[in-house]
């Protein structure tokens, strides 16, 4: 992330972000989540942001009274 070997450094606060949003997302639904999955995660140079490849997520099956 910090640009080793040659690289550029990678955007680290667009990854952060990213994380935190889909953190909360995910918090926000809390039980209703049972699986949650997004990879692979692209980390572009410093100010080109991040791109999530593919995600997915599965919810839990309703509860019936």
């Amino acid at each position: 992330m910090k640009g080793l070997r040659g690289e550029t450094p990678r955007d680290r606060k667009a990854l952060a972000a990213v994380i935190e949003k889909y953190s909360q997302f995910v918090a926000d639904l809390g039980d209703e989540i049972a699986e949650s999955d997004a990879n692979p995660s692209l980390v572009y140079e410093v100010g080109k942001g991040v791109k999530i490849v593919d995600a997915r997520i599965i919810l839990r099956p309703a509860l019936t009274s």
